[in-house]
């Protein structure tokens, strides 16, 4: 008799588990509810807040690679950075995307689907730490001669340094 119940209790628990169906393009764990939308890129100068801090761009530096990847690396809060010297100091942001007119977009909970920022900063030890975007859209405009312009959306949902990042930028493709 206990074992019937037992198998009737498991039998039930199988097609109740199986009544369920989880969409894996709309199912986010608690750590990243949210994760799985795309906000728009603002028509703004790219900025943001990381780790607690304001963040502006100044300035954005790309090099074009064989594979044809723009590898970009933005400055902000007026570090002035060129194709001599293209890693900046203070915080800043990195990326790489085809060198050609479009949008890419990444969601960290969908592996493979598509380009990730990386912001680079000082945490509160003062230890260089790198947050992966959680979610990003990266958006070429237009590419004319050694500028490009687009923007970005990018969100960083680690919980010991939450972020954001939205707005346009113009790059200075190096040689």
């Amino acid at each position: 008799m206990n074992l019937l119940i037992t198998k009737s209790v498991l039998l039930l628990t199988l097609l109740g588990l199986s009544a369920c169906s989880v969409n894996s393009d709309s199912f986010a764990p608690p750590l990243f509810a949210g994760a799985g939308s795309q906000e728009k890129i603002s028509d703004q100068p790219l900025q943001g807040k990381m780790n607690g801090q304001d963040w502006k761009i100044q300035q954005a530096i790309g090099r074009v690679h064989a594979d044809g990847m723009l590898m970009v690396s933005i400055s902000g809060n007026g570090e002035v950075i060129n194709c001599q010297y293209d890693m900046p100091l203070n915080p800043y942001v990195l990326f790489s995307v085809p060198l050609k007119v479009g949008e890419h977009k990444f969601d960290m909970l969908r592996p493979n689907s598509g380009y990730a920022a990386t912001w680079v900063f000082k945490n509160s030890n003062g230890d260089i730490q790198n947050a992966l975007s959680d979610i990003a859209t990266i958006s070429i405009d237009a590419i004319q001669g050694d500028r490009v312009t687009g923007g970005i959306f990018a969100k960083f949902l680690d919980l010991s340094s939450p972020g954001q990042l939205n707005g346009k930028f113009q790059i200075t493709v190096c040689p």
